[in-house]
């Protein structure tokens, strides 16, 4: 159990410092911290609805409006209402949105490079194998994080 409690531990310190990391580095660009994860995902699925995007990087409702109004307000990203669903909205980059994407993953490849810099070839391969061999278990049916209600969260 302490090998788990460790790991997990050593993921989550990761995602904490890569967050600040980005926010600090996008700070000039007003992209909030976890904000250019909606743009990392946009990057690849360019125009899905905010429930969709929210769903896929499992997190709530409100927090996946909130960033892509801050997105939005940026210039980031633009909604325009479903045609199949008038009571939802697609999200799409804007030119400038498009723009960030080089300078996300630069910023991105360098703290990368830095955390893997003391590993051998063969150990980046293993440690990309496995990661990725676990984060697919994350979307696997039936595994769902807790919704905001479940957790007392209004």
């Amino acid at each position: 159990m302490d090998n788990a409690i460790m790991l997990l531990g050593s993921i989550a310190h990761i995602q904490r410092n890569n967050l600040a990391y980005m926010a600090k580095e996008l700070e000039a660009y007003h992209i909030g911290s976890g904000q250019f994860e909606f743009l990392l995902f946009l990057y690849h699925h360019d125009g899905v609805s905010q429930e969709a995007i929210a769903k896929r990087l499992k997190v709530s409702k409100a927090t996946s409006a909130r960033s892509i109004q801050d997105l939005e307000k940026e210039g980031y990203v633009y909604r325009q209402r479903d045609e199949n669903d008038l009571r939802a909205y697609k999200v799409y980059l804007t030119e400038k949105g498009k723009g960030m994407r080089d300078i996300i993953f630069k910023k991105q490849a360098s703290l990368i490079d830095f955390l893997f810099s003391d590993f051998t070839f063969e150990e980046k391969e293993i440690f990309k194998l496995l990661i990725h061999k676990a984060a697919v278990k994350l979307f696997e049916p039936g595994f769902e994080p807790p919704s905001d209600k479940a957790s007392g969260m209004r």
